[in-house]
């Protein structure tokens, strides 16, 4: 398996005649906080196969290894985009800590930035995978609980700063997956987007 990834997953160029401002809007924002995206079988292929012209992709742990992040480009970043994903595993039925630390930085009321009026109406999702196989989650499995059990704090920041939440994409085992299947799920992802 390829486990190389770029130092920075960088948004694309405007095409001619489009400005910034307009290319951002149209795409959907993937913030990705997998914390070794260089390690990931999951997160890492999923983000590339991402096709940049409906996506401005984000790999948090490389564009901020310190984890200080640059709180108004973030919230410019959410503001502009079409849609908020986040994309990540679940480590200890839990988002990495990663995640968590950018929602505490980022969504805070600034200059220019109002949590509840900025991302009002504003769509966002999870896309999340996990290392335990479907039948280890929900009251029967192992785990006690779903994932989306696990998941329900995340979904409660997003709906408090005015996000629409849509359901989560979760894929369970992901380790099992070949390269090829996540980029496979990644491109239906894609499609259903255009939709």
């Amino acid at each position: 398996m390829n486990v190389h990834a770029s130092r920075h997953v960088r948004a694309r160029a405007p095409a001619d005649g489009e400005t910034q401002a307009t290319s951002a809007r149209d795409r959907a924002l993937v913030v990705c906080a997998h914390p070794d995206l260089a390690a990931s079988g999951f997160s890492r292929p999923f983000l590339e196969a991402l096709d940049e012209s409906c996506f401005a992709k984000k790999a948090l742990a490389e564009t901020y290894p310190d984890w200080r992040f640059d709180v108004a480009r973030e919230q410019a970043d959410l503001v502009a985009a079409a849609e908020i994903v986040l994309l990540f595993p679940v480590f200890w039925y839990s988002p990495p800590a990663l995640l968590q630390k950018w929602l505490e930085d980022v969504l805070v009321d600034s200059d220019g930035f109002e949590q509840r009026a900025s991302l009002a109406g504003k769509p966002a999702r999870m896309i999340v995978s996990t290392g335990g196989s479907a039948d280890e989650y929900g009251p029967a499995g192992k785990n006690g609980h779903s994932v989306e059990d696990f998941l329900r704090s995340l979904e409660t920041t997003l709906r408090y700063v005015g996000c629409v939440v849509g359901p989560s994409e979760v894929h369970h085992a992901a380790w099992r997956y070949s390269e090829e299947e996540v980029r496979a799920l990644a491109g239906r992802f894609a499609a259903e987007r255009r939709r």
